[in-house]
């Protein structure tokens, strides 16, 4: 039964993406529907699905690309991976002068609720960090992971 669903739901939508996420937790079908509307041909999505909130991750041009849902089918946040040198130059300076010592491995845009940041993974030999600046390059967090 559940592959007769899963199936209609597939054809139902063109193959734009898919109804469950690893856990089996059912993406509802506003949400898949909004994806739709905004994606309507890409095809190899997964979905990540937390307490309230559906992430649709999708490559596109060749960039990993994650869009939040709400409940309610809103877009909440949409984070894209960018080139390094699409970072703000104040982010690159503020990286290049207080982490000389530390790389970058990637870069992401985010737009949450309308606000822009900006994210950089760093690594130096076995550590990894996460900075985060407002769209002026102004650092807000670091997170060792």
């Amino acid at each position: 039964m559940k592959k007769i669903v899963a199936m209609s739901i597939i054809i139902l939508f063109g193959g734009t993406a898919v109804a469950q996420d690893d856990a089996g937790v059912t993406v509802p079908h506003e949400v898949i529907e909004a994806f739709g509307c905004l994606y309507p041909t890409t095809k190899n999505v997964s979905w990540d699905v937390d307490d309230v909130n559906y992430a649709a991750n999708f490559w596109l041009d060749g960039k990993a690309v994650s869009l939040v849902f709400d409940e309610y089918a809103n877009v909440i946040k949409v984070k894209s991976e960018i080139k390094l040198y699409e970072l703000p130059l104040d982010v690159n300076h503020l990286i290049s002068k207080e982490y000389s010592d530390w790389r970058i491995g990637k870069a992401s845009h985010i737009d949450s609720s309308g606000t822009a940041y900006y994210e950089a993974e760093i690594k130096k030999e076995q550590q990894t960090m996460v900075l985060v600046f407002d769209r002026h390059g102004g650092l807000l967090i670091k997170v060792m992971l």
